[in-house]
């Protein structure tokens, strides 16, 4: 994933590395920060649980296949 902008200075605009697996994933924009409401912008409305999303497929991920 590359971003058009560099808008956080990482190499080559890189925003999220995975492996050839697609198992092991690396991301520059921390998806954590999405829990953290008073960080979206004014009047944006989400699922509350959607940024949980990522974190709990992770740990699903890892229960049934490690």
């Amino acid at each position: 994933l590359t971003y058009h902008q560099d808008i956080n200075g990482s190499y080559e605009r890189i925003a999220g590395l995975t492996d050839t697996t697609g198992q092991i994933l690396g991301l520059m924009p921390h998806p954590e920060a999405a829990l953290e409401s008073s960080l979206h912008p004014e009047g944006f409305q989400q699922d509350p649980h959607l940024p949980l999303k990522l974190f709990k497929n992770a740990v699903q991920f890892a229960q049934e296949n490690l």
